[in-house]
């Protein structure tokens, strides 16, 4: 492993332990004074309110920037846009804050996966996507993809076919998942097939063997997934900026493909989490808020938070029945801020920035700015 940190573990009283990174020193857990700070101003509505979420983890993104205003107290990132939250996402939060969109990044659930409805759809856009391979074979496909999508609209009735497919069978369901109607859902999967092999390939070979070990003996999928989970979150083992570097890697280009629904104003406000909304939701968050300008240091500091309202959620046994007690350790749930500073260097080191990554995802230079005036204050309306 190859990073410019010491190695941290937690401490019994809650201190941080504190990690060296390229900036001087960094704490590897955030504290409950950190909570002080986010409940002052991640809480509270910035409209003031008063209403406080009831979500794990939940908070609006545009907040990270309200210690880092610019001229004239504009902050960077558009407020009521964007949210993020753990997988306890409480149904007040989502009424309150009129959510329309939900971007699942966890694994797809089988159901989902067998549906004969997402089934269909997945053909469908299979066929569309051959016939239209075929009708601009010889053509500058970019440039012509409009008019043969035009074309092919009897096979698949979407406007972009680069888009995620709208989960059918979890957005009929909203209600039950998210506790309102009407919520189109997309697994935005981020750790798909490939990227776990790619994991597991990386791991130490006794993790291996103990892996494979409880495989034969018989344990449970999630037990094993579990001890995966654990024996990652460890610094000594692999951690969390070596699977944030294979994520980003693995997913460039469902990434920017999931990044074009924003496109559409209208299913705005969205939501956006993962299992504890620090890791995957953390890259995602990360992504779009650098793009938008917000200032390194707030990028940081907003992920960092994520450990302190994750903590208080278990002591206040909002976790329990929820996520598995096994995801609910220190090491596992910790957001240390050396770690998404070491990601936002390595970026920018090896893709040479958000926006180069993105391209390299299949964005045009047009779409990438399209996607800026979405989040960015002042670059477009959301009307």
């Amino acid at each position: 492993m190859s990073s410019n940190h010491e190695k941290g573990g937690p401490s019994h009283d809650g201190d941080p332990v504190v990690s060296a990174s390229a900036r001087g020193p960094r704490p590897r857990y955030s504290t409950y004074n950190d909570v002080a700070r986010a409940r002052e101003s991640i809480a509270l509505s910035r409209s003031g309110s008063g209403y406080a979420t009831k979500s794990v983890n939940m908070r609006d993104v545009a907040d990270c920037c309200e210690e880092y205003t610019g001229d004239g107290g504009a902050c960077y990132f558009r407020p009521r846009v964007l949210f993020r939250s753990s997988q306890v996402i409480n149904e007040e939060d989502i009424q309150h804050y009129k959510i329309k969109m939900a971007f699942d990044l966890r694994v797809p659930p089988v159901p989902c996966k067998v549906s004969h409805h997402n089934i269909r759809q997945r053909l469908s856009r299979w066929l569309t996507r051959w016939i239209i391979w075929i009708q601009g074979v010889g053509k500058d496909t970019r440039r012509d993809r409009a008019p043969l999508r035009a074309t092919s609209a009897l096979i698949v009735d979407e406007e972009r076919l680069e888009e995620y497919p709208r989960c059918i069978r979890c957005s009929r369901n909203s209600e039950a998942i998210y506790g309102v109607e009407g919520i189109d859902v997309y697994h935005v999967d981020l750790i798909p097939s490939f990227v776990s092999f790619w994991v597991f390939y990386q791991l130490p070979l006794w993790i291996k063997a103990q892996v494979i070990w409880m495989k034969i003996v018989g344990q449970k999928r999630d037990t094993v997934e579990h001890y995966v989970a654990n024996m990652i979150a460890q610094d000594d083992v692999m951690g969390f900026f070596e699977l944030y570097k294979i994520i980003l890697a693995g997913g460039k280009k469902r990434i920017a493909r999931s990044f074009r629904l924003f496109f559409n104003y209208g299913s705005l406000p969205a939501i956006v989490h993962c299992i504890h909304g620090k890791d995957r939701t953390g890259i995602i968050v990360a992504l779009l808020q650098s793009l938008s300008g917000v200032p390194r240091e707030a990028i940081i500091r907003d992920y960092a938070v994520s450990y302190a309202l994750l903590r208080e959620g278990r002591e206040n046994k909002k976790l329990y029945g929820l996520i598995p007690e096994s995801l609910q350790t220190d090491s596992v749930m910790a957001s240390s801020e050396f770690v998404m500073e070491n990601t936002l260097d390595y970026i920018d080191e090896t893709y040479g920035g958000v926006e180069e990554y993105l391209s390299q995802g299949g964005m045009s230079p047009s779409e990438i700015q399209q996607l800026r005036d979405v989040f960015k204050v002042g670059g477009g309306t959301t009307n």
